[in-house]
């Protein structure tokens, strides 16, 4: 706004004052004219329209957005895979996270926020139907028909509470993307399992049933109205799950960072490499990194980050930005 007023017609041009010669007394003066009682500023038809938008601009500073939300509930500390101790999907995965937030003070610098449960409606923006009745149906299943439906898939295991649990993580994430949206905090984190990103439209996948950051960005664009959403998914393992719902979306863009080592690494897809980048109007809009060795440390990573997400992001210019 102040470029347009600064170099529109709505601040004139200065022009030489200009002088007039009176007699006073048998001697000639030279005086100057104030230019503003001479100079009538002409309305520019623009001027009230763009006073109009600078009366909608909210300057109240009590609603800038800051602090950090933090949300967890132990529902999701109540999963374990009943007939497999050694699972590395287990409790474990949320309480020592909580137990360290503790430890290091953090949760005094945070907000706790009221966690809520996901709506069967919340998970139809990306699941099938009868995928969401699926997962629901393992409430009452046996620990033998629990094991025997878990086989089904690739590294999963069910249990009578990971409905529950599943659908306590996505709303988590949803009640976090609401306090954000709606300007209350800058950032948040919310403390959730089961995990998501491998999760796909009508399929459980490594241990993930519902994929909570698709969920939520899907959400986020119908409740809120959000035009681009970064995904920044750093786990150890592609998220494939969020790439196959997104592939040809160009309102998400998705950066995945993750162990590759040309295809040995799990899940050993192609797709999981650099070279699959989207389909029709997402084309472009997938982006994956995938380490083809071992050892990658902080400097790898600070350097992937700042020399090809952070140039990515900025050009982007998103108005949600989700990390898994």
């Amino acid at each position: 706004v102040r470029s347009r007023v600064r170099h529109g017609s709505l601040v004139p041009r200065q022009q030489p004052a200009p002088s007039i010669s009176t007699q006073k007394k048998g001697k000639q003066t030279t005086g100057k004219v104030d230019v503003k009682k001479q100079v009538r500023i002409q309305q520019d038809p623009r001027e009230e329209e763009i006073i109009q938008e600078l009366n909608k601009l909210d300057l109240d500073k009590d609603r800038i957005r800051k602090g950090t939300a933090l949300i967890y509930d132990p529902i999701m500390a109540k999963p374990r895979c009943i007939w497999d101790n050694e699972t590395p999907e287990s409790p474990e995965r949320v309480t020592a996270v909580m137990q360290k937030i503790e430890e290091c003070g953090l949760i005094e610098r945070c907000k706790l926020i009221s966690p809520r449960s996901a709506t069967k409606e919340d998970l139809l923006l990306v699941h099938s139907q009868d995928y969401v009745d699926m997962v629901l149906s393992t409430q009452k299943m046996s620990t033998v028909a629990l094991r025997a439906h878990s086989e089904a898939y690739d590294l999963v295991y069910f249990h009578p509470d990971t409905y529950a649990a599943s659908c306590m993580a996505v709303g988590c994430v949803l009640q976090l993307v609401d306090y954000l949206l709606k300007g209350h905090f800058r950032n948040g984190l919310a403390v959730v399992r089961p995990p998501g990103h491998q999760a796909q439209e009508d399929a459980a996948n490594s241990y993930c049933i519902f994929n909570t950051l698709a969920v939520a960005a899907t959400y986020a664009k119908k409740v809120h109205g959000v035009e681009k959403i970064l995904i920044v998914d750093w786990d150890i393992y592609h998220g494939q799950g969020t790439q196959y719902i997104f592939e040809d979306d160009p309102s998400v863009l998705l950066f995945s960072i993750h162990r590759y080592e040309h295809g040995d690494f799990w899940p050993h897809l192609a797709e999981s490499d650099c070279t699959t980048t989207g389909t029709g109007n997402g084309k472009g809009y997938n982006i994956n990194l995938p380490w083809n060795k071992t050892g990658m440390t902080d400097a790898d990573y600070y350097i992937a980050f700042h020399k090809l997400l952070l140039p990515i992001a900025h050009e982007y210019r998103p108005d949600l930005i989700l990390v898994a």
